[in-house]
């Protein structure tokens, strides 16, 4: 799964998150990378986003479940958990959380 869901954008939260006197987020790698972070704020940052992105995870596979498996439900349902699994994915990562499950 982290081969098939690379190729999309990822973690654009982190391009939103502002601290004072940084203006450039890609020098904010402590927050980032879970290896690389020194403080415990930047590790319960770091694990919330990758909660988030647990949660797209599961949206994206039970919206298609609940499609391909024709479940008695409101498909309006199926495409709202589908729509917004792609749209937290893309905020906060698709591949955030895949690497705890190693």
């Amino acid at each position: 799964m982290i081969f098939v869901l690379e190729p999309l954008p990822d973690r654009l939260i982190f391009n939103f998150i502002n601290f004072h006197g940084i203006v450039d987020p890609y020098t904010m790698n402590r927050i980032m990378d879970i290896s690389t972070s020194i403080y415990p704020h930047e590790q319960t940052i770091y694990y919330a986003v990758a909660f988030g992105s647990f949660g797209a995870v599961t949206d994206l596979f039970i919206a298609i479940w609940y499609l391909v498996n024709r479940v008695p439900f409101s498909p309006k349902m199926g495409f709202s958990l589908l729509i917004g699994g792609v749209m937290v994915g893309i905020l906060l990562g698709f591949t955030t959380c895949l690497p705890f499950f190693l």
